[in-house]
């Protein structure tokens, strides 16, 4: 008998099974691309909702806005997201974003459903949320839902920021007294 003679190329099961081994691949690696970037964009939201909070302090820290006594954040809920004001509170009404008050920015960042901003730790944890930083940098006023905070009974406040649709979540964690900003993955 003669030597059966060698064919080149592949087998039709063979490539069927090379494709579903590319299929398996693809999708996990489609799974963990889109599980990455949801990660990315949530950091990406936190690093500006802590940044508006850090440049507030900063500017009441170096006096920048002149004939202000504190520099004010207001959190509020437009439409189910939440737009945050940086402004100097100089106007009429202490403690209140009004006419008279000099916005430093606004509405150039919204952060929308599904991204949240909460206090934590408090029986008035809704929006509005304003967070005052003093002349000076030093000691902070946190006001929610139109009430002042009692500052003698926390020597801290705590901000979540969070993504509910992904479950991640951030805090920021104020001290009263010197206005300092911490930042934590967990509730301290």
């Amino acid at each position: 008998m003669s030597p059966r003679p060698k064919s080149a190329g592949f087998t039709l099961i063979e490539i069927l099974l090379i494709i579903a081994v590319l299929a398996i691949l693809g999708v996990a690696g489609l799974s963990a691309f889109l599980d990455t970037s949801g990660t990315f964009t949530f950091l990406e939201e936190y690093k500006v909702f802590s940044g508006k909070m850090r440049m507030a302090r900063n500017l009441a820290q170096t006096n920048a806005e002149d004939g202000a006594d504190r520099i004010g954040v207001l959190m509020e809920s437009v439409g189910g997201d939440v737009e945050m004001t940086v402004f100097a509170d100089v106007g009429t009404e202490p403690l209140e974003l009004d006419a008279g008050d000099e916005v430093v920015t606004e509405g150039e960042h919204v952060f929308v459903d599904p991204f949240g901003v909460e206090l934590v730790g408090s029986e008035s944890d809704g929006l509005p949320l304003y967070v005052f930083f003093n002349k000076g940098g030093e000691e902070l006023v946190v006001k929610s839902e139109g009430v002042v905070l009692d500052g003698e009974a926390d020597s801290a406040v705590t901000v979540r920021f969070w993504d509910e649709e992904n479950g991640y979540e951030r805090y920021l964690v104020f001290v009263r007294v010197s206005g300092l900003i911490e930042e934590f993955n967990e509730l301290p």
